[in-house]
């Protein structure tokens, strides 16, 4: 289940509201270089608030969506030591 806050669909345990301020809900074109940064500053301002969703499991890798607006998808995936992905494509994402 997800919440939507000013036409942004968060990850339910996702509540730091700086994200939302960071996804404008009507904007479709991201750059790769703004895409860039939107996932450092993600990673790197809302550290506290991505633990608390963050898993770690076994046989395979964990994902969970953090926030879907018409423009962007924002993932958060672990891995543990030994664990991989096959080579895939995500079709023009």
């Amino acid at each position: 289940m997800t919440t939507s806050v000013s036409g942004v669909e968060l990850h339910p345990s996702f509540t730091d509201p700086y994200l939302t301020d960071l996804l404008p809900p009507d904007r479709l074109l991201w750059s790769p270089r703004e895409l860039r940064d939107l996932t450092s500053t993600v990673a790197s301002e809302l550290t506290t608030s991505l633990l608390g969703i963050l898993s770690y499991t076994a046989p395979q890798r964990w994902w969970a969506r953090l926030a879907l607006t018409e423009g962007v998808e924002l993932w958060l995936l672990s891995w543990m030591p030994g664990q991989k992905t096959e080579p895939h494509d995500h079709g023009g994402a």
